[in-house]
């Protein structure tokens, strides 16, 4: 008889729990609350946009309200399938409820909306590493500390302390950076560069053309070079006598 009250018990208490309804256990003299029921009339009257079901999302994660999150989350991929901000933050509301398939698929899905995302490949290869998908963390890990140094730091990052793979990872790093280092290539006058730069051309004559740089094969070899015409030479005098010429005494010229 105990025990089957105790079975009731439990069955009564699970029911509760099972049919609680979120409004219920939110308090408007809480701002945070306040913000969730806003979002959810905004929900209900279907006027939500996906960044207002992805803040109502986060500040339900917030709460702890992982399954509720990941509701309106879903919801807001919906709304907006190229939303980076929802997938991204649905992914890490599924890592947190232990669902690392699921992480690694969101995350992966977050990454063809920006690729160079470094936090999103991060996670995504600590998704891929739970799920015992190694190779694939690793060269995951070594394009995120490729994009963003920082992530392979302790200090900035935690999360690597609870990678495995962090050697291998950063070797595989190591290799694909090192191979495209070389010295620096410096100016040889640094200071006749900078001058250079500071050089304005002059501007054109107005009404010229712009000067364009012709080819010298396709310039007719007379036309490369301008030749002055010929100077006319003095017409010469006839000698005194001659026709035409001066008559010093006076007779008529003899035909």
């Amino acid at each position: 008889m105990r025990r089957l009250a105790l079975g009731l018990l439990v069955a009564v208490l699970a029911t509760s729990v099972a049919g609680d309804d979120l409004e219920s256990t939110l308090s408007p003299d809480r701002p945070q609350d306040r913000a969730i029921l806003g979002y959810l009339e905004l929900a209900k009257a279907e006027t939500a946009t996906a960044a207002d079901l992805t803040e109502l999302g986060v500040l339900l994660a917030e709460r702890d309200r992982l399954a509720d999150a990941a509701h309106w989350l879903r919801k807001a991929v919906k709304v907006d399938k190229h939303s980076f901000a929802a997938w991204y933050r649905l992914g890490l509301v599924e890592q947190r409820q232990g669902y690392s398939h699921d992480a690694a698929q969101t995350f992966a899905r977050a990454l063809e909306e920006r690729p160079e995302d470094a936090y999103a490949r991060f996670m995504l290869a600590l998704a891929e590493e739970r799920c015992g998908s190694n190779d694939a963390a690793i060269a995951d890990y070594a394009l995120a500390f490729r994009a963003l140094p920082e992530l392979a730091n302790p200090r900035h990052n935690p999360l690597v302390l609870d990678s495995s793979l962090q050697t291998e990872a950063s070797l595989r790093y190591y290799k694909e950076t090192v191979t495209a280092r070389t010295m620096p290539l410096t100016a040889l006058d640094p200071a006749a560069v900078k001058a250079m730069m500071a050089v304005r051309p002059p501007p054109p004559a107005e009404g010229a053309a712009p000067a364009t740089a012709a080819d010298p094969a396709s310039v007719p070899e007379a036309e490369s070079i301008a030749v002055p015409p010929p100077t006319p030479l003095p017409k010469p005098t006839p000698p005194p006598g001659a026709p035409g010429g001066a008559n010093p005494r006076g007779q008529p010229a003899t035909r």
